[in-house]
């Protein structure tokens, strides 16, 4: 069952799922309001049934700020797991700046911070610009992760290029 409306000017949504093997159900209610030309803060929360006896929780809000051609974002998202010592903090940041009606570019980065004393924390960040000229669009990203899920040394770098033709 899932419901959304908007209630003077703040936008929500309300969602319940009863599991089919009595483990519970699962809940999430998000909200949005943009108090001022440019900006939006956001906020939601969510429980997903596990066995009968667990149930892991999470919290997310942030805001993001457009002028012009620049927009900010910035995030806060908590997993509360039923399992012990699996707990997850999540901080995200980005930008992106239209330099012109055909050029755009963008730069991200977030921390996971794990609630396990063996695992380091990961680190992501991310660069993209992408090009219009007409029917064409020419796009690149770069993207890395330090310390993939944990894990101490273990690195990813993703590369991308791209070059996509309307008709």
């Amino acid at each position: 069952i899932a419901y959304g409306n908007t209630v003077s000017g703040v936008n929500f949504s309300v969602n319940y799922n009863k599991n089919t093997d009595n483990n519970g159900s699962d809940k999430s209610i998000g909200l949005d309001y943009s108090p001022t030309d440019g900006l939006m803060v956001f906020a939601a929360t969510s429980d997903q049934a596990g066995s009968s006896t667990t149930t892991d929780k999470a919290n997310s809000f942030g805001l993001t700020y457009t002028s012009m051609g620049a927009t900010f974002g910035v995030q806060r998202t908590s997993v509360d797991s039923a399992t012990a010592a699996t707990d997850t903090d999540r901080t995200h940041i980005a930008a992106s700046f239209a330099v012109n009606e055909n050029l755009s570019v963008s730069y991200g980065m977030s921390t996971v911070g794990f609630e396990s004393s063996t695992k380091t924390d990961q680190e992501d960040s991310g660069f993209a610009a992408s090009y219009t000229m007409g029917s064409m669009s020419f796009g690149a990203s770069v993207n890395q992760s330090d310390n993939v899920d944990g894990t101490s040394g273990t690195d990813d770098t993703h590369k991308e290029m791209s070059v996509a033709f309307a008709f």
